[in-house]
This record gives structure tokens, C-alpha cells and sequence, in this order.
């Protein structure tokens, strides 16, 4: 028998076991697949995510100048560069905000998916999208520019970004605390699905649209600020239970009529 045969078995058999588990879950189907083509699956990947091995130990912890240019896979069209994968071996990563003098303006989807060895990450000022690129739904759900980055669990974005893709995020595990760009407009299906540490978020000023369970599985969350900006917001944005979420936002606003409709509770907050 193969060793691509080996680890099918490995997978279908640990998805047996964590069905009920949809962060973990997230982070085993994204081991069965070469990812950004910065990560190669193999047993070891599925016995970490397991836990019955200690996660990889980072390389050049602490850092703060940017990875060279050769530990990224990219693409250039005019003046902008597009992140599609990290071959880097470095578990903090700084990306670089000009690559062969261009701007890095964009994450693609995939660029750092299941990166385990991933513990932080600096977004460079100048990135506009993280994920959300795909013209067409070639990838199925689970598939964002970090989703499955099990370890990471500091994440640098700048006010540049508008965009947060599908996806992008979900199934950071260790992902404690996000600050959201104050230039953000739209948080994508899924963006944060699973991130089971995440325990409160302030959703910026300006922003308008929420996704689809962009929040969901997030089991530790109680306590989410909507601006009045919002006026779309997916069906089960905060997941299916949400007995322990507080949403805070204005009486007039569209999240209070979300809240209302979908037996959230919410905290009155007059002056935002």
C-alpha cells in the first residue's frame, strides 16, 4: 500500500473521530492537499492536528524585518504583486510590502492555507484583499488564504485591507484576539469560522457586509460590536448556538433587527 493510500485512511479515519468537531475538521481536510504549495501533507501533519505530537517548533521566532522574497510564491501583474504561497521556513513571518519593486497588494486564496508551522503573521501596509480573489467557486468551503494555520495565533492586519475573503481565517485555533482595519468593508463567509479562542470582536466602522457563519464555531465568542454601517449579514453569522453572544449596536440599526429576528441578545449602544 502507498503512502498516498496510507494518509487517505488516516484522514477519513480522524474525521470519523472529530465529526463533531468543525475546527479540527477544517484543519484535517485541509492536510489532504498541497496548499499554496507551501505545505506538503504527510502522517505526521495528521497525527499533530491530532494531538498526539507537539506542534512544530518555529523557526527565527520574533522576527520583525521582512522574509526574503524567495520564501513567497507570487505573481506580478502591472505594478501589483499577488502572495500565492509561502515556501519559507519560518514560523513568524513578516511580508515583505514590495517584492522585485512592486507593490504586494494582494493574499490570494490558498496563499498560507494549513501552514502549520505558522505562528505569526505581519500583513504589509498596501494589501487591499485577503482572499476573496476566486472569479468562480472553484474551491470548496474550507479554503481560505490562512484557514487550517492550527498554530498561528497572532495576525497583524493594516487599515489598508477592505476586503477579507471567504474562509480566510477559518479554523485558527490559537487565533486569541483580531483588530480589524478601520478601512475593512466586507468580512466574508466563513472568515472566521472555528476560531475557537476568539472570545470578543469590534466589527469597524464602514464595514457593510458580514458573511454567511463568518463567525461560527467560535465557542468562546460572547461579545461582538456591530456599527451601524452593517446592512448584510449572513444566515448564522454567529453560528447555530449562540445562547452566550452579546451584540452591541445602535436600536435603529440593521444588526438590532438581525439580533431581534434571530433571538440574539443585545446590548443597547447608543453612541456608536
Amino acid at each position: 500500500m502507498g503512502i498516498g493510500s496510507q494518509l487517505g485512511e488516516k484522514v477519513i479515519m480522524a474525521k470519523m473521530k472529530l465529526l463533531s468537531s468543525i475546527p479540527l475538521t477544517l484543519c484535517l481536510i485541509a492536510a489532504t492537499v498541497c496548499c499554496g504549495m507551501g505545505c506538503s501533507p504527510n502522517p505526521s501533519t495528521i497525527a499533530q492536528t491530532l494531538g498526539t505530537s507537539p506542534p512544530p517548533t518555529p523557526t527565527n521566532p520574533g522576527r520583525t524585518e521582512p522574509n526574503p522574497a524567495s520564501d513567497f510564491i507570487y505573481t506580478i501583474g502591472g505594478n501589483n504583486v499577488t502572495i500565492t504561497g509561502y515556501v519559507g521556513v519560518d514560523g513568524d513571518v513578516v511580508i515583505p510590502e514590495k517584492i522585485d519593486g512592486k507593490n504586494v497588494t494582494f493574499i490570494d486564496d490558498l496563499a498560507f492555507c494549513r501552514c502549520e508551522r505558522l505562528t505569526t503573521i505581519k500583513i504589509p501596509n498596501g494589501v487591499t484583499h485577503i482572499g476573496g480573489l476566486a472569479s468562480t467557486d472553484l474551491f470548496a468551503e474550507g479554503w481560505g488564504a490562512f484557514s487550517g494555520c492550527c498554530n498561528l495565533a497572532s495576525v497583524t492586519i493594516p487599515n489598508s485591507v477592505t476586503i477579507i475573503g471567504d474562509d480566510a481565517f477559518g479554523g485558527c485555533q490559537s487565533l486569541t484576539s483580531i483588530t480589524l482595519p478601520s478601512n475593512l468593508r466586507s468580512i466574508g463567509k466563513r472568515a472566521f469560522g472555528g476560531c475557537v479562542k476568539l472570545t470578543s470582536v469590534t466589527i469597524p466602522n464602514g464595514v457593510t457586509s458580514i458573511g454567511f457563519r463568518a463567525f461560527s464555531s467560535c465557542v468562546r465568542l460572547i461579545s461582538i460590536i456591530i456599527p451601524d454601517s452593517v446592512t448584510t449579514i449572513g444566515n448564522n453569522a454567529f453560528g447555530d448556538f449562540h445562547d452566550d453572544i452579546i451584540v452591541s449596536c445602535s436600536r435603529d440599526s440593521y444588526a438590532y433587527q438581525y439580533c431581534v429576528d434571530n433571538n440574539i441578545k443585545v446590548l443597547i449602544y447608543v453612541d456608536y
